[in-house]
C-alpha cells in the first residue's frame, strides 16, 4: 500500500462524506420545501377565511346602515303624522269651544228674554 493508495482512498472516502452531506443536506431541503408548501396552503386558507368574514361583516353594516335609515325615515314620517293630527285636534276643539261659547250666549239671551 503506498502513498497514492492512502490519497486516493482519502479522496474517497472525502468524496463519499461530502456526498452522504449532500444527501442529508438535500433531504433536509425537501422537509422543509414540503413544509413550507403545507404553511403556504394553510396560510391561503385563512386568508380566505379572512376574507370572507370581512365580506360578511361588510354586509352586515350595509344591511344594519338600511335598517336604521328606514326606521329614522319611519319615526319621521310618524312625528309628522302625530304632529298633523294633533293640529287637527286643536283646531277641533277650538271650533267645539267656540260653537259653546256661542250657544251659552245664546241660551243667556234666551233666558234674560224669558225672565
Amino acid at each position: 500500500v503506498g502513498l497514492r493508495d492512502i490519497v486516493v482512498a482519502s479522496f474517497d472516502k472525502f468524496d463519499r462524506g461530502r456526498e452522504e452531506m449532500w444527501q442529508r443536506l438535500e433531504q433536509r431541503i425537501a422537509r422543509q420545501d414540503s413544509g413550507q408548501a403545507k404553511v403556504d396552503r394553510k396560510l391561503a386558507e385563512l386568508n380566505g377565511v379572512v376574507r370572507h368574514l370581512s365580506d360578511e361583516a361588510q354586509l352586515q353594516i350595509r344591511r344594519s346602515d338600511a335598517a336604521d335609515a328606514r326606521f329614522r325615515e319611519m319615526r319621521q314620517h310618524l312625528e309628522e303624522a302625530v304632529q298633523r293630527r294633533c293640529a287637527q285636534m286643536e283646531s277641533q276643539q277650538q271650533e267645539t269651544s267656540s260653537r259653546c261659547r256661542t250657544q251659552a250666549a245664546a241660551t243667556e239671551d234666551t233666558q234674560r228674554r224669558l225672565s
